[in-house]
């Protein structure tokens, strides 16, 4: 691979566990983060037509391989809005690549089958995807013109190495899944998650006539040729009374390698002592399906102090020792709309606290807390990197929101809005706004995230560097705020050769 770090400015930093976190210093006596400009808007694309570009880029997701997934909108003066504009690329060693488009022909979902758009995606350290897709089937093995088009959903993955279909809607559930004598199928899918054996998680809803609303959503899991449910609305919740039954599942799951999942769930307000403060749940399935609770709207949560108890419970993520970190708020004594939120971590059993609103932020400056969190995401060795809001003295609507890492109980700060970073051949910019998902941190502790900035848009990553033997002055010039520093990240401009 070639050396493609245009310039490096070290910044002022404190190492955890391989992290830096800046500061208002001087010198710098430990390590940086690099970040790299992966995709900027306008990129070219090498191995399609000429003059294609990107126009848009959403949900990058980073595996352990340091590669990166994600769904793209294309450009072209050529274009007209009907135009096969959408994709899903990957980048790997300065490559990009097409793995799908709109337009290419849809296999396992019939004859004259196209991909018509995309939905969730998802994105193993194989290299593999799983992603939604809505299907078109045109003309029915006639011209176009001469038969209606028929549009269907399907969830579809390159599990194996071949692009193939996991499920389609209009198709039958699993034996034994249909209410009754009629047969229930799968009507739409939601946020897949694929792991390293190529097993895929996904969320649906079922249709059929005779289908209600509290049984009609479901989550399952794919392997091979073989599709299980995981748990169904009207299914008994373990764990939390007798006759309690799942009510809905809400947002994505979260599968590891072991084939855990664990997700989000409400449950029926029919249940015995079932409310509206203690319905919502966070539940585990090991890789039999058994299922267990993790947490529950209503229990206590001793970590925030006494007569503290859980409010809304949201975004699991797992890592493949079973972890889970997730978002929640709470109320209770000594809480207010200040301090009512923070970032968990459950561990065999064991809840503690990442971070919580009005605590201090590390390295914004001085009486700068944090405000609220975006989704965490939970990495092997059980550190949580996150997106938060923060306010305080110094902070504006330019510099109020940043990406952190807690390791082993510290808190460090990676990049801020408001920093200034190069895109290369000295061309600066400062970052506008910046956007993480719980899709973003892998093991090597690398951080993929989006960003707007005052020259252009894109994807980046962030990645640790090595130590830095000597103290480095930084430059006399470096710009400082109220705040200690608008900090000046290294990047490397990736100049990429493309390969569809």
């Amino acid at each position: 691979m070639p050396t493609l770090l245009k310039k490096k400015l070290r910044l002022c930093t404190v190492v955890f566990n391989g992290f830096a976190a800046l500061i208002a210093s001087t010198l710098v006596n430990s390590a940086t983060v690099t970040v790299e400009s992966i995709v900027l808007i306008g990129d070219p694309i090498l191995g399609v037509p000429a003059g294609i570009t990107i126009d848009n880029v959403t949900a990058p997701i980073l595996n352990n391989q340091g590669e990166i997934a994600f769904a793209a909108i294309l450009a072209s003066p050529d274009f007209s809005p009907f135009d096969d504009n959408q994709a899903i690329l990957t980048y790997a060693e300065d490559n990009l690549s097409i793995v799908v488009r709109t337009g290419d022909t849809a296999p396992g979902a019939g004859n004259n089958a196209s991909f018509l758009g995309f939905g969730g995606l998802s994105f193993s350290d194989q290299g593999e995807v799983a992603f939604t897709s809505s299907v078109i089937t045109t003309g029915m093995g006639m011209a176009p013109d001469d038969a209606p088009n028929s549009i269907n959903p399907a969830l579809f993955s390159n599990a194996g190495g071949n692009l193939s279909l996991v499920a389609m809607g209009g198709e039958p559930l699993t034996p034994g899944m249909g209410m009754g004598n009629n047969v229930d199928t799968f009507d739409s899918f939601f946020d897949p998650v694929i792991n390293d054996q190529g097993v895929v998680a996904f969320r649906v809803e079922i249709d059929e006539p005779n289908v209600t609303f509290q049984e009609d959503r479901a989550i399952f899991r794919a392997e091979g040729d073989t599709i299980s449910l995981v748990a169904r609305e009207g299914d008994a919740a373990p764990d939390v009374g007798a006759d309690v039954t799942f009510a809905g599942f809400l947002r994505a799951p979260s599968l590891n390698d072991q084939g855990e999942i664990a997700f989000q769930a409400s449950l029926d307000l029919e249940g015995a002592d079932v409310t509206l403060d203690n319905d919502g749940v966070i539940f585990f399935a090991d890789a039999g399906g058994t299922l267990s609770l993790v947490a529950r709207e209503g229990d206590a949560v001793p970590t925030v102090g006494e007569s503290v108890s859980f409010r809304v419970l949201t975004n699991p993520s797992l890592n493949d020792q079973g972890e889970i970190a997730f978002f929640a708020t709470f109320d209770g004594v000594g809480v207010d709309f200040t301090n009512n939120s923070a970032l968990f971590r459950e561990s065999d059993g064991v809840l503690s606290l990442v971070a919580r609103a009005g605590d201090s932020a590390p390295s914004v400056g001085s009486g700068v807390s944090f405000d609220f969190f975006g989704l965490p995401s939970l990495n092997d060795q059980g550190d949580v990197a996150f997106q938060s809001s923060f306010e305080g003295a110094g902070v504006t609507d330019a510099n109020d929101s940043g990406i952190f890492l807690e390791s082993d109980g510290m808190l460090s700060l990676l990049v801020r809005e408001g920093d200034i970073i190069d895109l290369g051949d000295g061309d600066l910019a400062t970052i506008i706004s910046l956007s993480f998902g719980n899709n973003g941190f892998n093991d090597l502790g690398q951080i993929v995230f989006s960003a707007n900035t005052s020259n252009g848009s894109g994807l980046f990553l962030a990645s640790p560097d090595g130590i830095v033997v000597s103290p480095v002055p930084l430059p006399a010039a470096l710009p400082l705020m109220a705040s200690g520093l608008l900090g000046l990240v290294a990047i490397a401009r990736r100049r990429k050769s493309a390969q569809a």
